[in-house]
Formats: C-alpha cells, sequence, structure tokens
C-alpha cells in the first residue's frame, strides 16, 4: 500500500506527460517524492508495491504513476537488492514496466566496498644544491602539496 503521507502528485504530473519510457525514467529519478519513496520503504516492499499495484485490474492513471514511481525507486536502493527484486517484479502487467526496468538495470552499477591494507605514503627526499658554494641540503618535502 503506498504511503499516505507522501504525495504522489507530481509523479503523476510527470507520467503524464512522458511519451517515452526512458523519458519517464529520467524525470522520476529527478522526483524528490520519488526519493522519499526509496528513504521510507525496503527494496522487497518496493516490489510488492509495484506487483500490488500493477495486478489490479482496474487502475487509474494515478495507480500506474505510482507503480513505475515504486520500480523506479527500486534502482535507487543497493544494487545486490535492487537486483533479488528486480527478479520478482511482474513486469508484463504494464506497458512500459520492463523498458524502465531494462534501463534501470542498464545504469545500475554495483557497490562494494574492497578495503585495502596497504603501507602509509613515503614521502621523497629533496636535495638541494647551492649553486654558489656547492653545498647540499636535504629535505622531506610531501608528495602532494595542498594549496590555499
Amino acid at each position: 500500500m503506498w504511503p499516505a503521507d507522501i504525495d504522489s502528485t507530481s509523479l503523476l504530473r510527470v507520467f503524464s506527460v512522458a511519451n517515452t519510457p526512458a523519458y519517464l525514467y529520467k524525470r522520476l529519478r529527478q522526483e524528490p517524492t520519488l526519493r522519499a519513496l526509496a528513504e521510507r520503504l525496503s527494496a522487497p516492499e518496493l516490489g510488492a508495491l509495484f506487483n500490488e499495484l500493477a495486478s489490479q485490474e482496474r487502475r487509474s492513471l494515478l495507480d500506474v504513476a505510482r507503480a513505475y514511481s515504486a520500480l523506479i525507486a527500486v534502482s535507487l536502493k543497493p544494487f545486490d537488492d535492487s537486483q533479488a527484486v528486480m527478479q520478482l517484479l511482474e513486469l508484463d502487467r504494464l506497458e512500459w514496466a520492463r523498458s524502465l526496468a531494462e534501463i534501470a538495470n542498464a545504469s545500475a552499477q554495483p557497490t562494494s566496498v574492497l578495503e585495502i591494507n596497504a603501507p602509509p605514503l613515503a614521502r621523497s627526499p629533496l636535495v638541494l644544491t647551492d649553486s654558489t658554494t656547492n653545498r647540499e641540503s636535504r629535505s622531506i618535502k610531501p608528495l602532494v602539496t595542498v594549496l590555499n
């Protein structure tokens, strides 16, 4: 069930002027309402919401806009979660659902954290020679200089 405190008027407005799945995907991803939905519900909850709305026999335009929004909100979730849920969506129930899922999958980026235990950066010695006295002086300078 759609969260009662999330107003979907802006989502319906975007859906009502969309003429391609790519346009709908791009514009809905920019909507703060869609981001609020993605923050509120887990990936499985969003998938269940999509399937619930898409499986209704009598759907309003608002139901379709909300279903597409739930589908796209899944793509805002971590990669592994979104990929698992995308496999469970009943995409053939809505005309653009499969296209939207393909766009989401094409733009999905795996998220993983790789921890590397590397030694600290070494500092390079800088040897300066005074050409008038032919004296050398050594100093340790950092490899990276920060400018203000």
